[in-house]
């Protein structure tokens, strides 16, 4: 699946990495790659699961 990252999602990940680096150090950069590896993985996995309506 395509996944597409919004300049306003693009804003939110760089205010996070900023919040995180002010926590400790390397923490910004931890979080950042979690972030991508979480967008990858929905790039590999999503529309696989069964779809459940009401």
């Amino acid at each position: 699946m395509n996944v597409e990252i919004r300049n306003e999602a693009h804003h939110d990940i760089a205010e996070g990495v900023a919040f995180y680096d002010r926590q400790g150090h390397g923490a910004g950069d931890y979080f950042y790659q979690r972030i991508f590896e979480d967008i990858d993985s929905l790039r590999e996995t999503a529309g696989i699961h069964e779809v459940h309506c009401q």
